[in-house]
């Protein structure tokens, strides 16, 4: 690039018309000209990120809740594949034995709602969930996973019979900075549900069913945390009260067909005889 520019001799022009060419050529050579060139590029990625800025914040996080895994949307096959990572990375650090290797293909529920996630695997040897926090930068609007939890275990025998009426496989709440808190729970339902719902004496919330399989997603603006989820039969009889998040641990005991003990635990110390029967898994 020509940094400097010389005008030509003057030659035989009139001393005038020399000097004023000469002051149009130099001045023509500055470095202005390119300095306005960038100030107006500047200007027009200026005017882009703004629009972009424009376009991004308007985007919310979804709500969605699937219920087995050609159901999915964009956002939730994200979290799928999050959670496999977390399960590949668990088996990494420590024996993993009675957590099932799972694949896409197992995903039994999955949800998102206000930036909290949450998905489970099933297969015939047991379960595994995830659930996470989502966050939308913006400007450039990509979505991170980051936080969350892992549960997931074996079904010792337990694989066609539950702890009664409903089986609750993971549960969380996520509380925002600001806003209501947002709580999500998966698990399992006997072949006498027909309706579930959480429920705090004054709100009630819906729960979705599908193939022996639950979710349910729920601000505190719409049900109370201290709420509890109640499940009817296909006459509309309430079979199960139980709390959405309990705060003591549970000391009943089922038993299967055969007397022995599935829940909680086949090494449970109680006697079977004060065992509740055991309800099959309505998949």
């Amino acid at each position: 690039m020509i940094a400097n520019l010389e005008p030509p001799a003057e030659r035989d022009l009139p001393p005038a018309r020399a000097a004023r060419m000469r002051a149009t050529l130099l001045s023509a050579a500055k470095p202005k000209t390119r300095r306005w060139v960038r100030l107006a590029v500047a200007a027009s990625l200026t005017a882009a990120v703004a629009v972009a800025i424009a376009g991004v914040r308007p985007q919310r996080l979804p709500t969605t809740l699937a219920l087995g895994p050609d159901q999915l949307s964009s956002t939730l096959e994200a979290v799928v594949d999050h959670c496999l990572g977390q399960r590949y990375d668990l088996a990494e650090r420590t024996a993993v034995a009675d957590i099932p290797v799972v694949t896409a293909r197992d995903v039994a529920v999955a949800a998102e709602s206000r930036g909290q996630a949450i998905a489970l695997f099933v297969t015939d040897q047991g379960f595994f969930a995830c659930t996470l926090d989502q966050i939308v930068r913006p400007i450039i609007g990509v979505r991170i996973q980051a936080g969350g939890g892992l549960t997931g275990g074996g079904w010792n025998g337990g694989r066609d019979w539950l702890p009664g009426p409903v089986q609750v496989l993971m549960s969380g709440a996520a509380v925002p900075e600001t806003g209501p808190a947002e709580m999500s729970l998966v698990g399992r339902v006997s072949s006498r549900v027909a309706r579930l719902v959480a429920e705090d004496g004054t709100h009630t919330v819906e729960a979705r069913l599908a193939n022996g399989m639950f979710g349910l997603l729920a601000g505190t603006d719409e049900v109370a945390y201290a709420g509890q989820l109640v499940a009817y039969d296909a006459g509309g009889a309430e079979i199960s009260r139980e709390p959405m998040f309990p705060q003591a641990t549970d000391d009943r005991c089922w038993t299967g067909p055969d007397g022995a003990i599935l829940y909680p635990d086949p090494s449970y110390p109680g006697p079977a005889g004060r065992c509740l029967p055991a309800e099959p898994w309505g998949h």
